[in-house]
């Protein structure tokens, strides 16, 4: 064998390299970076939502915050005004002043930039945006509080009821500029919540929507009449140059439809708030009989009430709509004493009682007092007692002229209580006691809308009215006794849509059977001395009927016709001191038909000596019809 050899070494080989490090330029590593970058952003952008959402959830908490607040000092304004009223300007003007901070801060909360951006998230974003408009809302409403307030410094006796026969129209205007702003902001406010979804919103923030949604509008209305009367005041006053209305005193004893004759009237003329009487008169005696009549009368109108509504100024107002009676009586007054006047201004002595509750007695000529508790007693039955017969009519008439005069003097002479003599007048607007028509169109359509106007309303659905109305039919005194208790309820649903109503309305003649003047007792057409004859006039509600009507239960002739659109059923009554009649009647009205809304039915009646003893009843509308 040959010699052994060592063994063959193989080459060496390289040490085996490590695998590949992962580098930025590998695919590997890039979608590493990639991982790792975008961890980073999605950590930053949680940071950032979560930030975002936290300060989402602070103005949030801000304006919820200020809005709570707010709603305190609402509560303190109201338990201020119905403490002191306006007597405390100060307090008001503090209070105003921290409403508008806090609601300026809700605001400011809301009108965030990322608050706005996240009204856009779905749900959340609905809540969020229903609490920036009810933030807004406040806002709007809140702005022009403290100037408004600023104002109670002047609103005192001082300076909104008349002194030495002048109204002080600096302060009148600044009042009536406040009220126009109030009114916009009242407005914007509305506007803003009115159009807030409220199917995805949370209890409390429904509740605050809902709330403004069913308030805002009441408010409005006030806020709507409030603009008018700023719009009219200064002109009305003699601002843009001298006014001359008729003051046409309302006879109630002896009844017309918006309240009695015209009787005694004052031509008041208004030169920049100052007042002053430039003639007097009576009507029946200076404004004598139109023959042929004043003005065209068409077929309804006489149907229902003769030619004598455009014949006698006594008899303008068998209508109960006041500007057709007005105007007609401005015509005859032009006719007779060439002068023109701007409006018609009608009051009764239940005004004159109210106006001096405030002011000291009135001493007339012979020494009567006249004063709140005797004025409509004196003026309506005891002036009869004094001037009985029928020869002393001109002595009344002038010592009626005295009276008036003396009693202008005394109401704008200055002095009163602010607060009895607004709160009085109130009630007597309610009554239909102080009815305004104006000669100048562009005043007369916003008169129209207020209570003032004395016209017949057309019924907006869901609010009818029925119109009970009174016309004497014995040219006596005796309506002085005549009292009422109407009722008016809800009956059955008809298929055509329609609610019947049911009207009640008993009359009782109070007068004494002995001892009354012969001019009171009157007898024209009755032939009964003592026998009070009365022409009751009922009125449908807009869109409605009139169905059967009873006295005492028993079927009766009636008149009928339409006025105004209404329809219209006239039944006489012939009563004897001590008796009374209940006339009842069948009345259908428009109906909301939708099963859930209350409706609030009106009765409009005549006013009278006494208030009559008036209630409507309130009823759910009928259940939706079935298909």
């Amino acid at each position: 064998m040959p010699p052994d050899e060592p063994a063959a070494v193989p080459p060496e080989q390289p040490a085996a390299a490590p695998p590949d490090e992962p580098t930025d330029k590998s695919p590997i590593g890039a979608g590493r970076k990639r991982r790792r970058l975008r961890g980073r952003i999605l950590l930053g952008l949680g940071i950032l939502l979560l930030a975002v959402v936290g300060w989402v959830g602070f103005r949030a908490y801000q304006a919820y915050h200020h809005l709570t607040a707010a709603k305190g000092v609402v509560a303190d304004l109201q338990t201020e005004f119905d403490s002191h009223g306006i007597s405390e300007p100060d307090t008001l003007i503090a209070l105003a002043g921290k409403l508008r901070d806090e609601a300026a801060a809700a605001r400011s909360a809301v009108d965030d930039p990322l608050y706005r951006l996240a009204t856009v998230v779905p749900w959340l974003g609905d809540n969020l945006d229903a609490v920036g408009q009810v933030s807004r809302a406040v806002d709007a409403v809140a702005a022009p509080l403290p100037a408004a307030a600023e104002l109670t410094r002047s609103l005192d006796a001082g300076h909104l009821l008349p002194k030495n026969g002048a109204m002080d129209l600096a302060v009148v205007q600044s009042g009536a500029t406040s009220m126009l702003a109030m009114d916009g902001a009242v407005k914007q406010a509305q506007a803003l919540v009115a159009g807030v979804d409220r199917s995805h919103l949370v209890g409390p923030v429904d509740d605050a929507v809902a709330l403004f949604q069913q308030e805002l509008p009441r408010v409005e209305r006030m806020t709507d009449a409030g603009a008018r009367l700023g719009r009219l005041v200064g002109p009305m006053l003699g601002a843009d140059g001298p006014r001359t209305y008729l003051l046409v005193f309302q006879n109630l004893a002896e009844p017309r439809a918006t309240g009695g004759i015209f009787g005694s009237y004052a031509a008041i003329r208004i030169d920049d708030g100052k007042m002053s009487i430039t003639a007097q008169g009576a009507a029946s005696r200076d404004i004598p009989v139109f023959d042929p009549p004043i003005e065209k009368v068409d077929a309804a109108t006489t149907s229902l009430y003769t030619d004598l509504v455009a014949r006698y100024p006594t008899d303008v107002n068998f209508t109960p709509d006041f500007p057709s009676a007005a105007s007609t009586f401005a015509k005859m007054y032009t006719a007779r004493t060439g002068s023109q006047v701007d409006g018609v201004v009608a009051i009764d002595p239940m005004v004159v009682s109210r106006m001096l509750v405030a002011h000291d007695p009135i001493t007339l000529a012979d020494g009567q007092q006249l004063d709140s508790a005797n004025a409509v007693e004196f003026l309506l039955s005891g002036i009869y007692q004094q001037f009985p017969r029928s020869g002393d009519v001109p002595a009344r008439d002038a010592y009626l002229g005295a009276a008036t005069a003396a009693v202008f003097q005394a109401l704008t002479s200055g002095g009163g209580d602010l607060r009895v003599t607004v709160s009085n007048t109130k009630d007597m607007v309610d009554q239909r006691r102080v009815l305004i028509w104006s000669a100048h169109p562009t005043e007369q359509a916003e008169i129209l809308t207020t209570a003032v106007s004395g016209r017949l309303p057309d019924d907006p659905l869901g609010v009818p009215s029925v119109g009970v109305f009174v016309n004497d039919g014995s040219g006596s005194k005796l309506g002085y006794y005549l009292d009422a208790i109407t009722r008016l309820s809800a009956t059955q649903c008809h298929p055509d849509g329609s609610r019947q109503l049911a009207l009640s309305a008993t009359f009782a003649n109070d007068a004494p059977k002995t001892g009354l003047s012969p001019y009171v007792l009157g007898g024209v057409g009755t032939g009964k001395p003592y026998q009070l004859r009365t022409n009751i006039l009922l009125f449908a509600p807009t869109g409605g009927s009139l169905g059967a009507v009873l006295v005492d239960g028993t079927a009766v002739p009636t008149l009928r016709g339409t006025d105004h659109g209404r329809q219209v059923a006239v039944v006489t009554l012939d009563l004897m001191p001590g008796q009374k009649a209940t006339v009842t009647a069948d009345l259908a009205a428009p109906d909301p038909g939708d099963g859930s809304t209350l409706v609030d039915p009106r009765l409009i009646t005549t006013p009278g000596p006494r208030l009559w003893d008036n209630h409507a009843e309130r009823y759910p509308a009928c259940a939706p019809a079935t298909p």
